[in-house]
């Protein structure tokens, strides 16, 4: 029975292997097929089209061939930056499997590297504001990379910084020339404009000069109401003996001045206090507080009125 237990473990590990085995001959049939695409495509001229192949060969599976072609076909492409990175990786690669194929990809390299085009991009180093971002294309740059020529493929090349609070610069080139050595030297970035700071006096400033000039509407309308009732009462007269016993008209006269009196002296009250709190409000601004919390006006039913305030200043 113990002997049965073994035999059930060691089937069950193994089990698993040839699922493995078979995934890895199917990723080796995938590139290897993809890989000879690409042969025939080179081979009929379409060098686009056999460089996609031997891409995607050697995402699959990484072999010293395929990136040897690869190297090759962006050459032809006129990529000499990346081929020559190809070439000297595809060295490194051989030399450390002791493939015979190293002296090959070294010869390829270095007949690469005198038409290189070379892009040094620096900064003074007092000029390098915190948060500094500087990209190649889509390439970062590192700082300890800046001054240095590193190659770069032919054609067009946008150069871009950035930092925090400042505004992003940025300037294309054109490497065209083999074995040039373009330099670029990044300007000291400039300060975002920062928006004006809301004035917070503003809001209720606004409300003060408003409620001011409410007020000096309402006491404008006072001295209206107020002549009105002084015509009404020097009119009187011509209906009222010498004892003050007035007729009918100069009862109602009477009664009509006495109305525009109060009323004119209510408005004036008011008008007053909106002057006051519209003042009150502009000179405060802008404390939070409310500075008048209660105005009073009374009329004692006569031509007296008092006006009242509670607040704290």
């Amino acid at each position: 029975m113990p002997m049965n237990r073994h035999l059930l473990l060691a089937a069950l590990w193994l089990c698993p292997l040839p699922a493995a085995a078979q995934n890895t001959s199917d990723t080796k049939a995938a590139a290897n097929a993809l890989f000879d695409q690409g042969k025939r495509l080179i081979a009929a001229g379409d060098v686009d089209g056999a460089c996609a192949k031997f891409e995607a060969s050697m995402q699959l599976l990484d072999q010293l061939g395929v990136r040897l072609n690869v190297a090759d076909c962006h050459e032809r492409q006129g990529r000499t930056a990346t081929a020559w990175a190809e070439f000297s990786e595809a060295a490194s690669q051989a030399d450390r499997r002791g493939d015979s194929r190293v002296a090959y990809a070294r010869q390829r390299a270095e007949a690469l590297e005198p038409r290189l085009t070379r892009l040094a991009i620096s900064m003074p180093p007092a000029s390098r504001p915190p948060g500094l971002v500087v990209r190649r294309d889509n390439v970062v740059v590192p700082g300890e990379a800046f001054g240095t020529p590193l190659p770069v493929d032919p054609g067009s090349h946008t150069i871009t910084a950035s930092a925090t609070g400042d505004q992003t610069w940025s300037t294309r080139i054109e490497a065209r020339k083999p074995g040039e050595v373009i330099t670029i030297e990044i300007p000291r970035l400039t300060a975002m404009p920062r928006s004006a700071e809301p004035d917070p006096r503003r809001p209720r400033r606004r409300l003060g000069l408003g409620v001011g000039a409410g007020g000096i509407g309402l006491v404008g309308v006072s001295i209206a109401l107020g002549l009105e009732a002084r015509s009404k009462w020097g009119s009187v007269g011509a209906h009222c003996d010498a004892n003050h016993v007035c007729d009918a008209e100069g009862v109602s006269i009477n009664h009509r001045a006495r109305l525009y009196g109060n009323a004119g002296t209510v408005v004036a009250g008011v008008g007053v206090a909106a002057l006051i709190t519209g003042a009150v409000l502009y000179v405060t601004a802008p404390a939070a507080r409310s500075v008048i919390e209660h105005a009073r006006v009374e009329v004692d039913g006569g031509s007296s009125v008092q006006v009242g305030f509670a607040g704290r200043f």
